[in-house]
């Protein structure tokens, strides 16, 4: 698979003209289970892709599993060692892959989101249906290029959604996990209600 052209996008100047709002944030166990069941709400039917990605650092038996499990609910569209190629030798000796997944029926998301994040980062984004096979080749083709990640494709839409929180990092002085979100100009409102989960914000 070709490389995509990462700069002809940024020259569109589509990240600040599309988004309504990005912040970083610390959210404990029981505000994230209040962001999961949004997303657990999350109209499947309506014209709208979403996805799941992790960031890499589980074993590979996790995805292994999720492969055969795929069905009707998700699809595993990748998963492997997503660094920078000249550490992929790390990966024989430690928990460092990740993977792309395509939820299909919203039941199989909080199920998959808290295995994901078990110890490492996973996001949960949200598209339009016209951007979604955009948005997968341009994640495919990057996935060893630390400089880009799914946020960095996402904003082309102006419905955009994401959530990304990490399981590894965990504040003890605010007691949560470090997250961020962002969201497009039209963002769809039940998924923009997760901002008043999110008032800690540092």
């Amino acid at each position: 698979m070709g490389k995509i052209n990462v700069q002809s996008i940024k020259e569109k100047d589509l990240y600040q003209e599309n988004t309504f709002k990005e912040y970083q944030f610390v959210s404990n166990e029981k505000e994230l289970d209040q962001i999961f069941n949004i997303f657990l709400h999350n109209d499947f039917n309506q014209r709208r892709f979403n996805y799941l990605y992790g960031f890499g650092s589980q074993p590979k038996s996790v995805y292994k599993i999720l492969s055969k499990r795929a069905g009707n609910q998700y699809e595993v569209l990748w998963y492997g060692y997503n660094g920078p190629l000249k550490f992929k030798w790390l990966s024989y000796i430690s928990a460092s892959t990740g993977g792309f997944i395509k939820l299909v029926e919203s039941g199989a998301s909080l199920e998959i989101i808290q295995q994901l994040r078990h110890q490492s980062m996973v996001g949960f984004y949200s598209l339009s249906e016209i951007y979604s096979a955009n948005f997968e080749k341009m994640v495919l083709a990057n996935v060893n290029d630390s400089q880009y990640s799914p946020e960095s494709f996402i904003k082309m839409d102006k419905s955009y959604f994401y959530f990304v929180v990490d399981g590894d990092t965990y504040d003890e002085d605010l007691n949560g996990f470090l997250c961020k979100c962002g969201m497009g100009s039209e963002c769809p409102d039940f998924l923009s209600e997760i901002i008043e989960f999110t008032n800690r914000r540092w």
